[in-house]
């Protein structure tokens, strides 16, 4: 697994990079962790939660806040092809620098059998996959005359079952008959799926008992929710501005939402320096400390859609 990207603070990188594109004239000048202050400078110039523009219809519909535009003359398989691209590149160079990874000969022999494995929510289908495979042709990824075999999809809660299966203790209690639920809480959406298990000898058979839900309450509505809280706490301080503001929901997807823990009553953010105090709203030295109740609130629209989603998944089944 790719563990170090350009841009990344963390000394031991992290697997994940925002999906962040920031363009130039047209022209993507950073992707990821780079285009970060890009973005807080100016969002109109970034590609950003792109992924919804290529939701269909009945997604669209249910999405509570408005789709951010692409960055002027940018198409949607533009902003696609470059993070693949970009992806693509890094992947390759990252192996080929590891002594005991793959060398570059040993790259370039692996590279015309490779296969792209994509993950897609539930509620995409066959529109969505043809337009991600002509991007990794567009993107370099694939040939156009092997791109049907060499690309291949999964969807988002098919992938988290067999993450579970591999990582978790499920030998305890996986058995023939019984059924179980997975929920994959990602970024934008949230996929719920029942199986039920026909065989637990050898390979293991799953099979879905119905239709998957999804519904979009990922991570990204909770940091909106973050910003609601942030801005109402600091509308009448002086840290009630767009540069501090950025900063401090940066901070909290990156730490605060990650290691939130409901028993946890003081959870700090770092967004300014030390001659940023103002004890009347909890700042000191440019660190202010959230009460628990006030990070919990940042989950609880989320949440409940979330658990309405898994309810109507689960009436009237014998789920364990």
């Amino acid at each position: 697994m790719v563990t170090e990207w350009p841009g990344q603070v963390y000394a031991a990188g992290l697997g994940k990079i925002p999906t962040l594109v920031a363009y130039f004239n047209g022209r993507m000048h950073a992707c990821g962790e780079e285009a970060v202050e890009a973005f807080e400078d100016d969002k109109s110039t970034v590609a950003h939660y792109f992924k919804l523009h290529l939701h269909p219809d009945h997604m669209r519909q249910s999405l509570r806040r408005p789709i951010p535009p692409l960055p002027v003359g940018v198409t949607l398989e533009q902003a696609y092809c470059d993070i693949m691209s970009y992806m693509f590149r890094h992947t390759q160079a990252f192996f080929e620098s590891r002594p005991g990874y793959l060398n570059t000969t040993t790259w370039h022999r692996l590279r015309r059998s490779m296969e792209i494995i994509l993950t897609t929510p539930n509620g995409w289908d066959l529109r969505e996959q043809s337009f991600l495979r002509k991007v990794a042709v567009n993107a370099g990824l694939v040939d156009q005359q092997n791109a049907d075999t060499r690309v291949t999809f999964v969807t988002e809660a098919e992938a988290s079952i067999h993450f579970a299966l591999h990582h978790g203790a499920v030998k305890n209690w996986l058995r023939k008959g019984v059924m179980f639920a997975v929920v994959d809480a990602g970024g934008s959406t949230v996929d719920s799926t029942l199986y039920v298990c026909k065989s637990s000898r050898g390979p293991v058979h799953l099979e879905e008992v119905c239709s998957s839900k999804c519904v979009q309450a990922g991570g990204i509505f909770v940091d909106e929710q973050a910003g609601i809280m942030l801005k109402r706490k600091f509308q009448n301080s002086r840290f009630n501005i767009p540069a501090y503001h950025a900063v401090m929901i940066r901070e909290f997807e990156r730490k605060t939402k990650r290691l939130f823990e409901a028993d946890k009553q003081s959870n700090i953010i770092q967004f300014g320096g030390p001659v940023d105090n103002d004890p009347s709203v909890g700042v000191r030295r440019g660190r202010v400390s959230l009460s628990a109740a006030e990070v919990a609130s940042c989950f609880a629209a989320p949440m409940k859609d979330i658990m309405d989603s898994v309810r109507s998944l689960i009436e009237s089944r014998k789920v364990e």
